[in-house]
């Protein structure tokens, strides 16, 4: 049996005032926005299948933690009739927005930014339940060059290294007219970078709105493996930067037209959606070191007034995040995190997602798991927990740490994964997407 899908589409302004702190670069930098380069939205496609109902919304966000994200998905619970456990909200992870994650130090919250925040997201989801009509899927993909590089083996002055080479694309067709478009890559949209000021979605936002302006649909970027992925331009002044987006847009928006033109139907004999608590393992810190550590930064602080500027807000970045460590101890230095992770299931088209920022290579071992489904495997989804690295980045290299695997953590106020973080991970979304493929088709 072949379902009959119908869908809606909607989106809405999510900026935040100019004056800001933009997130995703610290420590305590101060990087207050002064203008908007493109404005931010949460763009949302309701669907409706027979009893099943859905919703998809991505945000032009660096991410939403879990209390947040819980907050939106029960108001688009309530006011669209949608199961909560039928509701993906993810993040497109642009540093050039507000923050709305836990990062200490980087990036001030606005408290009554975030106030608003669930009821503005959730608007983009009630315009488009207002407005379904019977749509069909198609699906296209795309060979990509020139976007991105790996950022943990190469840089880009000489970029390369194990990149995402596949642009995946589903155009909603209503009336044989694009109603509504799904884009999905990997790559940190940081172009806009520690040097620039401006709101925006960067790259990926540019060019999802361009898109979006010049057919009169609606567009979703839904976020890929980017944990060591950047792109091509990146950690440029803003005058360079600016220079620097508007190429890379460019270049992104006619690989998502030529996956578009390339779309074919999509047989939707099997509609479902599943979600599911996980618990991922971490390794709790010897707490004498972390007392000995605030110690010391107490002893250095004494001195603020005789130290350079950059070292005073290392110190005062430190001391916070300790301090952020300290309490998790007290509330009982749990050695796991529960988070969640999410099936979409459209015919042969497969969404898996989860809430962290995972690396490419645990991409391609999902992916080719789940053949011969066309499979999207969505990071910044529901929750925000993080890197997922490979599990060689939590050995010490030549006396040193890694960035993903060890100080991130801390930054968002957790305790570091255990090393086998990615297999679990992987092992779960494999699991949660083979159930899915294995649903019959409604007789």
């Amino acid at each position: 049996m072949v379902n009959t899908l119908s869908a809606g589409f909607g989106r809405a302004d999510i900026s935040p005032d100019v004056g800001v702190e933009l997130s995703g670069f610290g420590w305590y930098i101060g990087r207050a926005s002064t203008g908007v380069l493109e404005p931010l939205y949460a763009n949302a496609i309701v669907w409706e299948a027979g009893a099943e109902r859905g919703a998809i919304v991505s945000c032009d966000l660096i991410g939403i933690g879990r209390e947040l994200s819980q907050r939106t998905r029960e108001i688009i619970a309530q006011s669209c009739g949608i199961p909560y456990d039928h509701i993906l909200v993810c993040c497109t992870h642009t540093h050039s927005g507000p923050a709305t994650m836990e990062l200490i130090g980087w990036g001030e919250a606005d408290e009554a930014y975030l106030r608003t925040l669930p009821e503005r997201i959730a608007e983009s989801a009630r315009i488009a339940a207002g407005s379904m009509a019977a749509t069909e899927l198609a699906y296209g993909e795309v060979a990509v060059e020139g976007i991105s590089y790996n950022r943990e083996t190469h840089t880009k002055d000489r970029p390369g290294g194990e990149t995402d080479r596949t642009l995946k694309a589903v155009k909603l067709l209503q009336n044989g007219r694009m109603a509504g478009f799904i884009v999905h890559y990997s790559c940190h949209p940081v172009v806009m970078c520690e040097r620039t000021s401006l709101i925006s979605g960067d790259f990926v936002g540019m060019a999802i709105n361009a898109l979006s302006a010049r057919t009169g649909a609606t567009g979703l970027f839904l976020q890929g493996a980017l944990g060591d992925q950047n792109p091509v331009f990146c950690h440029d002044d803003q005058e360079k930067s600016l220079q620097n987006i508007r190429v890379l847009s460019d270049r992104f928006t006619t690989y998502i037209e030529a996956a578009l033109a390339a779309a074919q139907p999509t047989r939707l004999d099997v509609i479902a959606v599943q979600r599911e608590d996980i618990r991922l393992q971490l390794a709790v810190p010897d707490r004498s070191l972390i007392v000995r550590h605030l110690q010391m930064i107490g002893y250095m602080q004494k001195y603020d007034d005789s130290l350079p500027e950059p070292v005073r807000r290392r110190l005062h970045f430190e001391k916070n995040v300790l301090e952020r460590v300290e309490e998790l101890f007290a509330q009982g230095a749990k050695d796991e995190l529960e988070t969640e992770i999410q099936a979409i299931r459209f015919g042969n088209l497969l969404f898996v997602t989860h809430p962290s920022e995972i690396f490419y290579a645990f991409h391609r071992e999902i992916e080719a798991r789940l053949r011969p489904f066309r499979t999207f495997i969505v990071g910044m989804a529901n929750d925000a927990i993080g890197y997922v690295p490979t599990a060689d980045k939590y050995e010490l290299n030549d006396g040193a740490y890694s960035y993903p695997a060890w100080f991130v953590p801390f930054m968002i106020g957790q305790f570091p994964f255990r090393s086998d973080v990615g297999k679990r991970l992987t092992e779960n979304l494999v699991r949660l997407g083979t159930a899915l493929q294995d649903r019959e088709p409604a007789v």
